[in-house]
């Protein structure tokens, strides 16, 4: 797959988030894993398991396999997604750190001569991981795994940096009765269309369908 494949369909996934939550943050380092705010949102979707729920069909519906977590700690939930399938609500940070413990450490980006030397510790998840003395860490593996060892007890937390997501370009046009002559709307629908092209066209846009 090239870059230029990966880029759009990074892309695409973002658009398709933003109809869920208006904060999303792709990963920098890891593409395919995405943090979205779900703060609010029970109002709008009755609960956070049916959000969870209409996300994870709609990246179906895209031919897209995906595992939905929603959590407290964007490192112990995007290590619980790259463990499970489907949709995993942890209700509360003791059952998130349950489950993150769980999760092998070659789910992790970790460098595989590092994960070998662990495993020959016996530290082959998360949690043995995370229970190492701190000393020594950086020390022996250097200072991305100390970053991640730090994470993974909890002795810091990374911001979330959601991106501007970009609102297409919208035209309203409410009529004051039922209109049912296909040529007078068609004109209508033109009519419109014209402003909303020029605003594509300073996006360095263009259209492509009408439907």
């Amino acid at each position: 797959v090239s870059t230029e494949q990966t880029e759009r369909g990074l892309e695409e996934v973002v658009r398709l988030l933003g109809h869920f939550t208006p904060e999303v943050e792709p990963s920098r380092d890891d593409p395919g894993l995405f943090w979205v705010n779900a703060t609010g949102l029970e109002g709008l979707f009755d609960s956070l398991d049916k959000w969870a729920r209409l996300i994870q069909d709609a990246l179906r519906e895209k031919d897209l396999a995906a595992s939905v977590v929603v959590g407290f700690s964007r490192f112990l939930t995007s290590a619980v997604a790259k463990a499970r399938c489907g949709v995993t609500i942890l209700a509360d940070r003791t059952l998130e750190e349950a489950a993150a413990r769980r999760v092998p450490l070659d789910r992790l980006s970790l460098h595989p001569p590092t994960r070998e030397i662990l495993k020959k510790l016996g530290v082959r998840t998360l949690g043995a991981f995370a229970d190492l003395p701190p000393e020594g860490i950086a020390k022996r593996f250097g200072k991305e795994v100390k970053l991640l060892h730090r994470l993974a007890r909890g002795e810091m937390h990374e911001s979330f940096r959601p991106i501007e997501l970009e609102e297409p370009p919208r035209k309203r046009l409410i009529l004051d009765y039922a209109e049912k002559d296909i040529a007078r709307l068609i004109f209508l629908i033109a009519r419109n269309l014209d402003p909303l092209l020029e605003e594509l066209a300073g996006r360095s846009q263009a259209l492509c369908e009408v439907e």
